[in-house]
């Protein structure tokens, strides 16, 4: 297949299920997420790099390669990013970028010298970073409904303050549910 052709048909579908933010906007309360939405940032943030950078990589050789590395390493987390749990997205690309590097490590080291051992390190590490693409793609809506779980919870606070036209000192007291 021409590789222009498929990433016109790889843009398709991302649009064909791409979210409908004016849609959804009436349906949630301000400040939350659709965990949908989510786990479809996760998917296409992950594919279309990867599909594009494997087509780019026919002809760009290192470009594309990059390319399919950064979606495979970043891209599972951007449904986390829109979730708004930041440290839940950065510890997934943290513990892939470390399965990147040990695949590096053991590729390099069995290079001249190929032992079992580096080969099931190799084996490990692309299991590990297989286990938390997929673990971070289909959890992203774990963490929507987290946050909006956070977004319904009763809050209250006290604290002092000047209360009525006469600003006369008090205590207030705000509860939100």
């Amino acid at each position: 297949m021409n590789p222009v052709r498929l990433l016109r048909a790889v843009c398709l579908v991302a649009l064909l299920f791409a979210p409908n933010g004016s849609a959804r906007a009436e349906e949630m309360p301000p400040g939350y997420v659709s965990p949908q939405s989510a786990t479809l940032f996760s998917f296409f943030g992950t594919a279309v790099p990867v599909a594009t950078g494997m087509i780019l990589s026919r002809d760009a050789g290192e470009s594309g390669a990059s390319l399919v590395l950064v979606g495979l390493v970043i891209g599972p987390s951007m449904g986390h990013f829109y979730s708004q749990r930041p440290g839940r997205a950065l510890g997934g690309i943290a513990l892939r970028g470390l399965a990147v590097a040990g695949l590096g490590a053991a590729f390099t080291a069995g290079w001249d010298n190929p032992s079992s051992e580096l080969e099931m390190a190799f084996l490990g590490c692309a299991a590990v970073g297989a286990a938390s693409v997929a673990f971070d793609v289909f959890g992203a809506a774990g963490s929507a409904r987290k946050h909006n779980e956070t977004l319904s919870a009763t809050e209250w606070s006290v604290g002092p303050a000047l209360l009525g036209d006469a600003r006369v000192p008090g205590i207030r007291v705000d509860i939100s549910y």
